[in-house]
């Protein structure tokens, strides 16, 4: 009998397979980016269907198989950038990029922190086209740095000190054209 893991997680992906079932690509706390199957999702009457939307954070039990992580059980804690949400895009882009840079399961406090920064932010403020815009610089360097990618001394790397707010988002606003450029770099830097 295999041991079920708790933990927490944002469900950065998924996608389907098979006649009713779905892969999850999910950000956990305590074990990085994995990949966990959810069996029968897709059915009329699957109990997991409403818990596990695409970009919520969830309560999640997961069992380790020989080859994939298989989820038994899920609870959605918020759902902050759900479908219809002007903030939906930002994420979705975010999330993406989190995808592409996490290889293997690591477990990465930081930047589950900066996810939970965003989804509070985002979930108490209703920010306008620009200020998303200007969240999405602070978010993309605060998870590069978490990554290790961002170099240290850059206005980017100044705006990583502090937790995710509105007066970062401003400070964002001020230097946003060199804080892309900052960005940029450390992305070509990658060769991902």
């Amino acid at each position: 009998m295999h041991p079920i893991h708790h933990t927490e997680g944002f469900i950065l992906d998924s996608r389907g397979f098979g006649e009713a079932n779905k892969y999850f690509f999910i950000f956990t706390k305590d074990f990085g980016l994995l990949c966990a199957a959810a069996q029968g999702i897709r059915k009329v009457n699957s109990k997991l269907k409403f818990s596990l939307q695409d970009f919520s954070h969830v309560r999640i039990d997961l069992v380790r198989g020989k080859s994939i992580w298989r989820i038994t059980n899920a609870e959605k804690i918020s759902a902050p950038f759900a479908f219809g949400s002007p903030s939906l895009p930002t994420v979705a882009s975010i999330f993406s990029l989190i995808k592409r840079m996490c290889h293997g399961e690591e477990k990465n406090e930081e930047l589950y922190a900066v996810l939970c920064e965003l989804a509070s932010l985002t979930e108490a403020n209703h920010l306008s086209e620009d200020d998303m815009k200007n969240l999405e610089c602070v978010t993309v360097s605060k998870v590069l740095q978490s990554l290790g990618y961002l170099p240290s001394g850059s206005t980017a790397s100044f705006l990583c000190v502090s937790p995710l707010s509105l007066q970062s988002i401003e400070d964002a606003r001020k230097s946003r054209r060199e804080i892309v450029a900052t960005i940029n770099e450390a992305l070509k830097s990658t060769q991902l």
